[in-house]
């Protein structure tokens, strides 16, 4: 019977483990539905925390041989433990298709990323390869081209040159242009003329005085026909010439004024942070002269307040303006000692009273004491 029971036991997993043990090793693995060996070992940490002192220790293995045995387990009537061990491992069994489910889709992801890296990398080489093949056919092509840009300068100040120097190109060109087919019509002018006294000479008709009449003649309308012709053709000229000089002229201008905007902008950038430095530094000496007046009227009133009993260590204060001495100490004095004059002007006709008396010495007590305490304070500041 006994030998029975231990084989029954040991069937369902029931070995040195008690029905409280499997119930609570199926609980924590229902919250962590172990996978790995570092899921197992969280297994065991929390079967192993706080257990009761009746359940042993379970080391990691145990409990995984234990848990299969359970699962494993078959039979008509199994315990509700060995049922819910068996549920548990379907649910890891799911678990596990879906983490390698995941682990195929990655797989997959990161291959199609790779192949998408791989076209992009091909793309990238082949606009490179064709920007590069463009590059050789401009640079093989317009050589000239790319050497007057590149020899000229790129600031503001060698663009304006290089148009300058276009400018007075093409308006030599255009001088030179007129120069030549004025000369071209007046000499067909000319040469119509001499041609026509020739003919006149060979025809012999008429005699010297009409000769003369007609080679004058011939001489004025070529004259007048110069100087009829050469407006029309300056006219015609500076139409012709007029668009492209007028273009690059309004460029250039364009650009002197925009050189000059800058150049008067920065002066006044200039001068504004002058003038703040300047209003600054004005501030700065105003303070300085303020704290220098009240340090100076202060040592005054202590000159007079103290009289021989102010420190020579600071004279010096007091002996700087002697102007400004004189009006502080006196006005100083009469405000310090109001009393004393009424004092003579009434000391013939009235007399003090005792309290009167014992009133003015402490009133001079509490004024030294202020003195003397101010007169520090400003010792201890120098």
């Amino acid at each position: 019977m006994s030998c029975s029971t231990r084989r029954s036991s040991s069937k369902l997993g029931t070995v040195n483990y008690s029905a409280d043990e499997m119930r609570r090793l199926n609980a924590k693995v229902r919250v962590v539905l172990p996978l790995t060996g570092d899921d197992w070992l969280r297994v065991a940490y929390q079967f192993n925390l706080l257990r009761p002192e009746a359940v042993p220790y379970r080391d990691v293995e145990s409990l995984k041989r234990k848990f299969k045995k359970m699962y494993c387990a078959r039979g008509r009537a199994l315990p509700d433990y060995v049922q819910e061990a068996k549920e548990l491992r379907a649910l890891i069994n799911q678990r596990l298709d879906t983490a390698q489910e995941q682990e195929q889709e990655q797989k997959e992801q990161e291959a199609s990323a790779g192949d998408l890296t791989l076209k992009l990398r091909q793309m990238e080489d082949a606009y490179h390869r064709t920007l590069e093949s463009k590059r050789a056919e401009e640079t093989r092509d317009g050589p000239v081209v790319q050497r007057s840009w590149s020899a000229g300068a790129t600031s503001t100040a060698g663009v304006i040159a290089m148009l300058t120097q276009i400018v007075e190109s093409k308006r030599r060109a255009a001088d030179g242009e007129r120069r030549e087919r004025k000369r071209r019509k007046v000499e067909g002018v000319l040469l119509s003329a001499h041609q026509e006294q020739r003919e006149h000479e060979l025809a012999g008709g008429g005699n010297g005085s009409a000769e003369a009449s007609t080679s004058e003649s011939s001489s004025t309308t070529a004259a007048g026909h110069q100087n009829e012709t050469s407006p029309a053709l300056a006219a015609s000229l500076q139409l012709q010439d007029s668009p492209s000089l007028g273009v690059m002229e309004l460029l250039l201008q364009l650009m002197i004024a925009q050189q000059l905007e800058n150049a008067q902008r920065l002066e006044a950038e200039q001068a504004s942070r002058e003038r703040e430095r300047f209003e600054r530094e004005e501030r700065r000496h105003q303070k300085e002269l303020q704290r220098k007046r009240e340090h100076r009227e202060l040592m005054l009133t202590m000159r007079a307040l103290l009289g021989d009993r102010f420190p020579d260590s600071l004279k010096h204060y007091s002996n700087e303006d002697d102007e400004q001495q004189e009006p502080a100490a006196h006005s100083v004095h009469h405000v310090a000692t109001p009393s004393q004059g009424t004092s003579t002007e009434n000391g013939a006709s009235s007399t003090h009273s005792p309290a009167q008396a014992s009133v003015e010495p402490a009133a001079v007590d509490a004024v030294d004491g202020a003195t003397s305490a101010m007169l520090q304070h400003a010792i201890e500041k120098e």
